[in-house]
């Protein structure tokens, strides 16, 4: 087999994101480097003969298992295929509620208590907030109950999808029962096992690492201050403006089927999806050994659950449940025949295609990077000889690095852990870091997940950054394009008034304190700023 440079490895991702960017069409450019990553490996296995059959590997290979991936132990991995159903699924009920009358009474509803364009913005915060447990869950239902209320006040898109998107995962990675803390909990325990000095168990390791995790935190405290204050910059700003002329004279014109629908026509199904997505959690994770433990509290009961719950089983089941209600609901109000519903249900499952394209392309880009080793060569690149002290800094740059070019922040955990943790443990003990390994330490498994939230929140061939464009209605390199300003500056703060002054011994509560300091001061610069011009 040839064994071509290393380098050759991030040339694939470059040359999707650099195409997504400069053409503002996502397909061709996923595609672009799709191609560009199999012929790669094709000529290291092949030669010029392999290059010759790379199309037809990326049709017959590549793209089949991105999504229902090669069986491990004898299981098939049903993941991907789970979540494009949900997707699609997600598209037939908000369709169906659009065309039953459902959502203009929800929005009607909603407009009592979000009467304007601040409201509106603070209610999809809160929503967010609200549906914690599964950020997959959180960008479809947020972004399609509020994309109505949007329109009515004026909102860009490229905003509603910021919003949706910069709650999804970092109230995902952050909450103590959610469907990210199965995969975190085992990716920190696989990782410590041969650690003998680190008493502490998976559980306690996460928990202290979430004051440490800047990020995450710092995002969730920027978009309520920037809705407060009335701020925007950069591209956003244009977006914003832009909306205030061509929305406006919209009159809310993508008008339902039926404009006075009962508000159940809208709120069961949506409370279903929402409310039916944690009981699904709770019932494929439930334990008998978990809840009959009478050492456990309450909240680590959850945890333990929810942890080991089956997501895609909880969402399929939501997701259906929530079809057969809003079917059966739009015949017993009379709204619409069965032969309408079931219409209904299909244009929204139309409307899906393009998002799924999107979605199983940057799989199959995630595959391929994975078989020609690109983030091993990044943490190769980077990690290399580092000081104890600047290590976290540097894991969190090359979780933004992986992240980014992989569009997986899962990806980026399951990669990352395993390198870095053990390593990074025996570094801090073997420099006599006494007092300071165990927050070192925990402030290194906080860069790994932050920074892969952050990597994901730039990377336009992120699903989670793909999906919230999709339940918002927003062109997806403008949501990426207006988005990435607010998450750099945010993830500036974090790195320089949080990461660097803890890695040198800085208390955490007074390093969040700092970040709060330097965020408000940023912001009422902006504010001044926008207030002059």
């Amino acid at each position: 087999m040839i064994q071509l440079p290393e380098w050759i490895t991030i040339l694939p991702p470059i040359l999707a994101i650099l195409l997504a960017f400069i053409t503002k069409e996502v397909v061709s450019s996923l595609l672009s480097g799709l191609l560009l990553g199999v012929m790669i490996v094709q000529y290291q296995k092949d030669q010029w003969f392999g290059v010759l059959q790379s199309p037809f590997v990326l049709i017959d290979t590549y793209l089949p298992q991105s999504v229902v991936p090669n069986p491990e132990n004898g299981q098939v991995d049903r993941g991907h295929i789970s979540i494009l159903i949900f997707s699609v699924m997600i598209g037939g009920v908000s369709m169906l509620i659009q065309k039953n009358g459902g959502m203009s009474a929800l929005v009607h509803k909603l407009s009592h208590f979000a009467n304007n364009k601040k409201k509106t913005q603070m209610l999809t915060y809160l929503m967010g907030i609200l549906i914690f447990f599964d950020d997959y869950a959180n960008t479809l239902i947020v972004g399609n109950t509020t994309r109505g209320l949007a329109r009515k006040f004026k909102i860009s898109k490229e905003k509603m999808a910021y919003l949706v998107d910069s709650t999804a995962a970092p109230i995902a990675a952050l909450a103590f029962a959610t469907t990210w803390i199965g995969a975190e909990l085992t990716y920190i325990s696989d990782s410590t096992k041969g650690l003998v000095d680190l008493e502490k168990s998976a559980y306690a390791l996460f928990l202290s690492s979430i004051p440490y995790s800047f990020y995450a935190i710092l995002t969730l405290v920027f978009i309520p201050l920037i809705v407060i204050k009335n701020i925007d910059f950069g591209p956003m700003k244009r977006a914003e403006d832009a909306a205030q002329i061509t929305e406006s004279t919209d009159s809310y014109a993508d008008k339902q089927v039926n404009e006075n629908g009962p508000i159940g026509l809208a709120l069961l199904p949506l409370s279903i999806l929402s409310i039916g997505t944690l009981i699904g959690l709770l019932v494929s994770g439930y334990s008998e050994n978990v809840w009959q433990n009478s050492e456990l509290s309450l909240t680590l009961k959850l945890s333990r659950t929810i942890g080991e719950s089956n997501s895609y089983h909880a969402l399929l089941w939501s997701s259906f449940v929530a079809s057969v209600v809003g079917v059966l609901s739009s015949l017993w109000y009379k709204k619409l025949s069965l032969k309408q519903s079931i219409e209904s249900l299909f244009l929204g499952y139309k409307s899906m295609i393009e998002a799924v394209i999107i979605l199983i392309l940057a799989w199959s880009l995630s595959g391929v990077l994975d078989d020609l080793g690109t983030a091993s060569f990044l943490e190769e690149i980077i990690s290399g000889h580092v000081p104890p002290n600047w290590l976290p800094s540097v894991v969190f740059v090359l979780a933004i690095l992986v992240s980014f070019s992989t569009g997986s922040s899962w990806g980026t955990m399951a990669i990352l852990f395993p390198l870095i943790l053990s390593t990074a443990w025996q570094l801090y003990t073997n420099a006599n870091l006494v007092n300071q390994a165990e927050s070192l330490f925990s402030l290194t498994i906080a860069c790994i997940m932050s920074g892969a939230v952050f990597g994901d929140h730039i990377s336009p061939i992120s699903d989670t950054t793909i999906m919230s464009s999709m339940s918002t209605g927003c062109n997806h390199i403008e949501h990426v394009r207006t988005q990435m300003p607010y998450a750099i500056l945010i993830g500036l703060v974090a790195l320089f008034a949080g990461i660097v002054p803890v890695s040198f011994g800085l208390n955490v509560w007074f390093a969040l304190i700092l970040c709060l300091l330097v965020l408000l001061i940023i912001v009422f610069a902006l504010s001044k700023m926008q207030k002059e011009v």
